[in-house]
């Protein structure tokens, strides 16, 4: 992977043809849909790391039945994409309207290529 942003890219990417809409961007973030977000980096050697991404799968369904079905097969699919190291079922604040809303939040690791600024 050439770097962070190409590699969060590429697993939106791989969510949206699996059938999740997904984005890296909060701006254009509108559930039912997976946002995709790096949380931590620790640099691995001199040109690799690794990085910790939350997923954050939101279903803002009719009904709280509605919500949960959608974030069970959200979380399917994600599975189908990726093998997550953590998973939790939440309550999120909607980034645009404040809205709360039912969500499940996914951490997954990936190591990536980046190159370093030193001569």
């Amino acid at each position: 992977m050439a770097t962070l942003t190409d590699a969060l890219a590429r697993l939106a990417a791989d969510l949206t043809a699996a059938g999740l809409p997904a984005t890296t961007d909060p701006r254009n973030f509108h559930p039912p849909a997976v946002l995709v977000l790096w949380d931590t980096v620790t640099p691995r050697t001199s040109c690799m790391a690794r990085a910790d991404v939350r997923l954050l799968a939101v279903a803002p369904g009719p009904s709280h039945g509605d919500a949960l079905a959608w974030l069970d097969d959200a979380v399917a699919a994600i599975w189908s994409v990726i093998r997550p190291v953590e998973a939790r079922m939440s309550v999120v604040e909607h980034p645009g309207t404040g809205a709360q809303l039912l969500g499940a939040e996914l951490v997954h690791t990936l190591d990536y290529r980046y190159t370093p600024d030193t001569p």
